[in-house]
């Protein structure tokens, strides 16, 4: 299974993981458009003076950092 993690740190110290399991292969797409539509939640609320474009290229990269924060995407399996 694969497992796609929304990680939110601040100060150094994960404040928040949300998890998205990856169960069959044909709902792989759905499942990542929830996480990216979280992980740009996460953009909008922390950071909202970054456009739509800034947010889109934040999440083909996976990653955003702020001053004392950040936001990843991350993949793994189990």
């Amino acid at each position: 299974m694969r497992v796609i993690n929304v990680i939110y740190v601040k100060n150094g110290e994960v404040e928040e993981v949300t998890s998205y399991g990856v169960f069959e292969e044909q709902l792989s797409n759905e499942v990542a458009e929830q996480a990216e539509a979280k992980f740009a939640e996460y953009l909008k609320k922390s950071t909202p003076c970054l456009t739509e474009e800034e947010i889109e290229i934040c999440i083909e990269e996976g990653y955003y950092s702020g001053m004392n924060y950040s936001y990843s995407i991350v993949w793994s399996d189990i």
